[in-house]
């Protein structure tokens, strides 16, 4: 489970931003991408938008209206997180924990669901909600009195990943963090309504990943779903998110509701020369067809943030920890279709 540092670089609109954007999800629409992250930088929910993969620029600024309107800078995304999560008694506007948000078009409308922080303890707990907007750039809105999903373990669910399938039916991929020793981090995926902001009616949630391989450690999360290929895959990291053991894995389901196996005893992508600990992954299909995937790293030597938060522009602490985002394109490496239950890696290639 990662957590929001609100001591980033400044996300300052407009501008091609490099620096700490952890928990990346990205959708295509057109020719543009869209990327979102975790809080970092000032804002709950960081956008940026990119053409070519390589240069991401900030959300612009906009006017929220009261109270917020005095910053001609503002340019956060989620400007009110939902009510309901709590407020940590720190100073300035970010009082609420949002980590780990997805973003999905539903129809004519853009869902973006998040992790919140609702209990402060030991362990904290987390449920998930979900906002709308009618631009993919926001401002998202969300109007709940009650999580979406909450479940019943200490942690509660975290890590949600809207899922819109080829005939347009939208799903909700998430985690429930478990017990350590007793119960296991579980991937559950569940059936959204047409509107994608809420499950559907007489829908079940179905589990399709635990922790089960020695490298994923005693956490598996940030599951994302794609299809490529004809094939459905499902994407998630494991182990300690703080340390050089964070990996990304994958999975190949069978059908939405799986069974999904997974690809091999070792991580898909795991620490390599000067980015340790890469997780947070997210599967898209660019312009041309190729299945890229993005993700966080941390820039080695540095596994966690810095211990001070003096860290607001963009040329301060810029070589201290930071979670960075790398777009990499992946292809599948078949020359013929595999007998059943054969799972092959992927290649992973650079993006141009």
């Amino acid at each position: 489970m990662a957590f929001a540092y609100s001591g980033a670089p400044w996300f300052e609109p407009r501008r091609p931003y490099t620096q700490s954007f952890p928990d990346p999800s990205v959708i295509r629409i057109g020719s543009t991408y869209y990327a979102y992250a975790t809080t970092t930088g000032g804002a709950y929910l960081p956008v940026m938008s990119s053409t070519d993969l390589r240069t991401w620029i900030a959300r612009p600024a906009y006017n929220p209206g009261p109270p917020l309107n005095s910053d001609p800078y503002f340019n956060d995304a989620l400007p009110y997180p939902a009510r309901w999560g709590v407020d940590r008694p720190v100073p300035g506007r970010l009082k609420k924990v949002v980590n780990a948000p997805d973003a999905a078009k539903v129809g004519s409308t853009y869902v973006v669901y998040y992790a919140i922080l609702t209990q402060v303890g030991n362990p904290d707990r987390y449920c998930i909600s979900v906002a709308i907007s009618s631009s993919p750039l926001g401002p998202f809105v969300d109007n709940s009195t009650e999580p979406v999903v909450c479940d019943p373990n200490p942690a509660g669910s975290l890590d949600p990943a809207p899922f819109v399938d080829d005939d347009g039916t939208p799903y909700l991929v998430w985690k429930s963090e478990g017990v350590v020793g007793s119960t296991p981090t579980r991937i559950w995926i569940r059936q959204l309504n047409a509107h994608g902001t809420n499950f559907a009616p007489g829908s079940q949630k179905v589990q399709l990943l635990e922790t089960t391989l020695p490298w994923e450690g005693n956490v598996i999360e940030n599951p994302a779903m794609v299809r490529h290929g004809g094939r459905l895959y499902l994407f998630y990291s494991a182990n300690e998110w703080r340390s050089t053991d964070y990996a990304i894995g994958y999975a190949e389901c069978a059908s939405l509701v799986g069974p999904c196996i997974k690809f091999g005893p070792e991580p898909f992508i795991a620490s390599h020369d000067n980015r340790l600990g890469p997780g947070g992954p997210a599967p898209f299909v660019d312009t041309a067809g190729r299945l890229q995937l993005a993700f966080h790293y941390w820039n080695a030597p540095y596994t966690d943030y810095p211990a001070y938060p003096d860290c607001e522009r963009n040329n301060t602490c810029t070589t201290q920890g930071q979670r960075r985002l790398r777009v990499e394109a992946i292809t599948l490496a078949r020359t013929a279709p595999p007998p059943r239950g054969l799972y092959l890696p992927f290649i992973r290639k650079d993006a141009p």
